[in-house]
């Protein structure tokens, strides 16, 4: 079995950034970041040499092409109180996108999931994060901090082993400590 797999992906994007001083001890940053992404992907499964385990497992598909595009806006912003010369207490908000794309090595890449979508592609991931924390330090070395977070991931992707190849798929996530 040989099975070809070649993924292009073409992606713009535009950041920026700024930082605000309020006072001398508390500034606001914030950031915005514009992302623009066309991917595809080409397929093709040939039997080199055929038998009934490797036909039933390896299935031959004809040249077949993938293509999905996304855009995203991803930002953060951030205030910081420095109470002491070496200590500061901040709280920050903030999402990041990971880009969708498609399985490497499917069964059939034609195939659909119950629900009607490819089964070779997955979705962007979204992650919003919120910290807040205090952070100290001294000249010496010496650091300590201790931070509260909550992370809710929208498309958590993530990859399964079905025992032939590598399924990936989507789910929702939360993460706090």
């Amino acid at each position: 079995e040989v099975t070809t797999f070649d993924q292009t992906t073409e992606s713009w994007s535009g950041f920026g950034a700024v930082t605000a001083y309020i006072t001398d001890a508390l500034r606001f940053n914030g950031a915005l970041r514009y992302t623009s992404e066309d991917r595809s992907a080409d397929y093709t499964r040939r039997v080199i040499r055929g038998g009934a385990l490797v036909g039933a497992i390896f299935r031959p598909f004809p040249p077949t092409t993938l293509s999905r595009s996304s855009t995203n806006w991803d930002y953060s912003a951030s205030l910081s109180y420095d109470f002491l010369e070496n200590a500061m207490a901040y709280a920050s908000y903030g999402r990041g996108t990971k880009s969708g794309g498609f399985a490497n090595n499917p069964n059939d890449p034609r195939a659909l999931r119950p629900d009607g979508t490819l089964a070779a592609e997955f979705d962007d991931e979204v992650a919003d994060t919120a910290e807040i924390g205090v952070k100290w330090g001294r000249a010496a070395g010496t650091h300590l901090n201790l931070a509260l977070f909550h992370i809710d991931i929208d498309g958590y992707q993530t990859s399964l082993f079905s025992g032939i190849n590598f399924i990936v798929r989507n789910q929702d996530a939360r993460s706090k400590g």
